[in-house]
């Protein structure tokens, strides 16, 4: 979800008062947005940010570095008062069905060399199919 989000977030909103923020003055009424995805890519965030590479949540001292002093640089689900009220179901949901999957198959890319690009409709997705090769794990 980090590297291709199924929907491109920012977050809105419109300036009450005058002020100032990283030296930019901000007039009041001025329309702001806030697109998410490019932190997500940035690599003063993540090593390497636009590899796809699942472990670095586990090994990677960057990412946790990261995720300590910048909470709010990957927020699948947004946060405060406007979160997503299916967060929890769905990160349950998703350690169920990936558990049930990664017990039962074996899978690898079916093209070694798959390179992934990706587009942008309403969704992100990629421009090419993605082929694994699966197979019934031996009991």
């Amino acid at each position: 979800m980090r590297l291709a989000p199924p929907v491109v977030t920012s977050t809105e909103r419109v300036a009450v008062t005058d002020h100032e923020v990283a030296g930019i003055k901000i007039k009041k009424g001025t329309f702001m947005a806030v697109c998410h995805v490019a932190n997500l890519l940035d690599d003063r965030f993540f090593e390497n940010a636009a590899s796809f590479d699942p472990e670095r949540w586990v090994r990677d001292f960057t990412t946790a570095k990261t995720m300590k002093e910048h909470p709010s640089v990957y927020i699948p689900f947004a946060m405060g008062a406007r979160q997503c009220i299916g967060q929890r179901f769905a990160m349950n949901e998703a350690r169920v069905v990936l558990t049930a999957f990664l017990r039962m198959y074996d899978y690898k890319l079916a093209d070694d060399d798959y390179k992934i690009e990706f587009t942008q409709r309403f969704l992100r997705e990629p421009v090419d199919p993605i082929v694994y090769k699966m197979e019934v794990k031996s009991k």
